[in-house]
């Protein structure tokens, strides 16, 4: 009987033990398949993290019309030079999480960041037929929002902004670490908008500003201009501070002398669609 009785209560014990165990695992197996969820869902739109997560082979979709966006600290080596690494990360992590929420509330789509650029886009993944008006907007509102971060040595960030439209690929590439990722030219001429363009202003091409609505932005017409891999191609300029967010009543006008204003609005958040629901 004893025999007997101490078999069984160690069976009880052995299979309580184990059914404790293999709750515990359960439990961890779903807070790491949460914690992995909840990465992914950062690093992909919401449009395309369903056919990520059912390991969808070859993700690409076309995308007949929308924009493309890049800002880039400006004087980023001059004033970094003297600043300790962790200074550094430390500067543009706040800048772009600033850029972060300014996405977001803009219903714009953060691509990626590379070194001192920040990589946006709109229209894609989600279309929407205003897609230039609300990515010069953003782009508009990050250059104000970059000078209330300073440098070490007290200067406000400058930022110069390219923005283009036109049709493209998106698509996810790689399995480990996967990333959503553009490719066409209309992505590499936005990059030859922002890098031809000057600090404190957004450089459009006319293909963004044709599609923009008219009337609503500050828009100087800078000519054909020479661009590198494009040869003359038109852009304009677009100046924040008769576009600052938020402005009500008249506006005084301050004449820009390096072109002709073709179109002029101050905008708010108001003035773009309704982004998208997170």
């Amino acid at each position: 009987l004893v025999i007997c009785s101490s078999a069984t209560m160690y069976h009880s014990w052995y299979r309580e033990r184990h059914t404790r165990d293999n709750f515990r695992t359960i439990i961890n197996l779903c807070h790491q398949e949460h914690c992995s969820l909840e990465l992914l869902s950062r690093m992909m739109p919401a449009e395309v993290l369903p056919r990520v997560r059912a390991q969808e082979k070859d993700i690409a979709e076309s995308y007949g019309d929308c924009s493309v966006l890049f800002a880039q600290v400006a004087h980023f080596v001059d004033e970094t030079k003297n600043m300790s690494d962790t200074a550094v990360v430390q500067t543009l992590n706040e800048l772009f999480n600033k850029f972060d929420v300014l996405a977001h509330d803009f219903g714009v789509f953060k691509i990626e960041t590379v070194s001192e650029v920040y990589m946006v886009a709109s229209g894609v993944p989600a279309r929407r037929l205003d897609h230039a008006d609300a990515l010069l907007a953003f782009g508009l509102a990050t250059i104000d929002t970059a000078a209330t971060v300073t440098w070490p040595s007290g200067a406000p960030i400058q930022i110069k902004v390219g923005l283009h439209s036109g049709p493209l690929v998106a698509g996810v590439i790689g399995k480990k670490l996967p990333r959503y990722r553009l490719f066409g030219d209309t992505v590499n001429t936005a990059s030859r908008m922002e890098s031809t363009g000057t600090p404190g202003s957004v450089q459009i091409s006319a293909a963004a500003y044709e599609r923009l609505t008219p009337g609503k932005f500050w828009c100087v017409d800078l000519g054909e201009r020479s661009i590198k891999g494009k040869g003359l191609f038109r852009t304009y300029r677009v100046d924040p501070p008769d576009a600052t967010l938020h402005l009500q009543g008249p506006s005084s006008v301050i004449p820009t002398p390096t072109g002709p204003i073709v179109s002029r609005k101050r905008l708010s958040l108001t003035d773009v669609a309704d982004p998208p629901k997170p």
